[in-house]
């Protein structure tokens, strides 16, 4: 995995400049918000949210958020009307521009219900961890406890939820500093890519930028297929380049914004 360098975005902005048609895939938390100790405290700043519409009313640029959060919580937080939105890992879709509506869990919120009830005494338990209702999912986060306590955390968590594993009842998803209880559906970010992928002319130049280990599945997905970036070095990373920080994927966001007024010519310049 090589560092995003200016000379790198140079060449990637030399390949916009030439393409028709561009996809612009993201995580929220840790790749255009930080990472907050609680989810409902996050907040997209304003110069994000402004760069993140300019991309959108480029008629070139298809722009899709794709993250654990929910597609409600999505549209708070960003404002943005034309965007693809991948929530819950991927179980629910929703496109103004594809005018498609999927949900992959609807008939999971009962378990949610009952997994609440499972897990509940968790959060008074070990102070500082709690639970986060997602109405298709429940995650579970202890970022807040003392580390110290980090092994007993996940020696309770999953002697409680085992019998739901065992009997394929949920899944489990390892997310950062906590767990997600999800329906017992092979789905994740790298399928929802996929599920886009398909929807968008096979010319499009596609690029996918996350933070977590749920976003790995996103990088393999596209593969030779596009460009991805990691936000964060990790070696065993299936991304091609990464990103140090939030703010630098700002920086990148604002280059391709930039890139974008420079309308795709079609004519003897590109050989076509």
């Amino acid at each position: 995995m090589r560092y995003f360098s200016s000379p790198l975005q140079k060449k990637i902005v030399e390949k916009i400049q030439c393409s028709s048609q561009l996809l612009f895939l993201l995580d929220y938390d840790g790749t255009l918000s930080p990472i907050v100790s609680k989810p409902q405290e996050s907040r997209l700043k304003r110069s994000t949210q402004t760069v993140l519409k300019a991309l959108t009313k480029n008629s070139r640029f298809t722009l899709g958020i794709i993250t654990g959060r929910s597609v409600q919580q999505i549209k708070r937080l960003t404002g943005l009307k034309k965007v693809i939105i991948a929530g819950n890992h991927g179980l629910q879709l929703w496109s103004p521009k594809l005018k498609e509506r999927y949900n992959r869990a609807a008939g999971f919120k009962y378990r949610i219900k009952e997994m609440k009830r499972v897990l509940h005494g968790l959060e008074e338990k070990f102070t500082g961890s709690y639970l986060e209702d997602k109405k298709i999912s429940l995650a579970y986060h202890y970022r807040l406890t003392n580390p110290s306590l980090y092994s007993k955390i996940k020696t309770e968590f999953f002697e409680r939820i085992d019998p739901w594993v065992k009997g394929q009842k949920i899944r489990v998803l390892e997310i950062k500093k906590g767990w997600e209880v999800l329906p017992p559906i092979l789905w994740d970010k790298g399928k929802a890519v996929k599920w886009i992928l398909t929807r968008c002319p096979k010319t499009t130049l596609s690029f996918f930028i996350g933070d977590d280990v749920t976003d790995e599945a996103a990088f393999k997905a596209l593969a030779s297929k596009g460009v991805s970036i990691r936000v964060g070095r990790k070696k065993s990373s299936a991304a091609q380049y990464f990103l140090k920080n939030v703010p630098e994927v700002e920086k990148f966001l604002f280059t391709l914004a930039d890139s974008g007024k420079k309308q795709f010519q079609r004519g003897s310049n590109h050989g076509t």
